[in-house]
């Protein structure tokens, strides 16, 4: 019997295709023959493909996916993958027959921007047709953290304003002595 592995590109996609068990079929003379054994077979898989799917971006770096309350965060937690995902879908797929399921470990502050959170599964239809990993699109510090930082800036706030105020005074009082 007789096999055929065979790559080919059309259109953004890359197929592969591996036929075996052919037979090829010979003229009554057992040399010469009419069909080698895979090639026709392997021709017809190659254009159904080519046919009935479409190459599609399906995820984008940085993606907002999901946002989720963090147990003992000063913010909320959005996720997303990091990379773009490209996938082969049916040609009748459209965005809105995609459907995700997330999976998110416990999230607990602090978490830092980028720390790998997750998983997501795009299926269409029953077919799962890609899988990512899911990362922390922004960071999330303790409860408190972030609100003694506020409280800092707040008290600095009066003294800049002060120190403001003196220097337009001198530089007020300065142009009144020298004209």
């Amino acid at each position: 019997r007789r096999c055929l592995a065979s790559v080919a590109e059309a259109n953004g996609m890359l197929l592969i295709c591996v036929v075996m068990g052919t037979e090829s079929v010979y003229q009554d003379d057992g040399v010469s023959a009419i069909s080698i054994g895979g090639y026709q077979e392997t021709t017809a898989l190659l254009d159904a493909g080519f046919k009935g799917y479409k190459a599609a971006q399906i995820l984008f770096a940085n993606q907002a996916m999901q946002q989720y309350k963090v147990s003992g965060g000063s913010n909320d937690l959005v996720v997303g993958p990091n990379a773009s995902v490209s996938s082969v879908l049916p040609d009748n797929t459209t965005a809105a027959s995609l459907s995700y399921r997330i999976s998110v470990a416990p999230l607990t502050a602090p978490i830092e921007r980028g720390e790998k959170l997750g998983t997501v599964e795009i299926y269409s239809g029953t077919m799962c047709v890609a899988i990512s990993d899911l990362f922390a699109l922004n960071s999330v510090e303790v409860l408190g953290t972030s609100v003694r930082q506020e409280v800092n800036r707040q008290e600095r706030s009066p003294v800049i304003t002060v120190l403001i105020v003196i220097a337009v005074a001198i530089g007020c009082i300065s142009a009144a002595l020298l004209s």
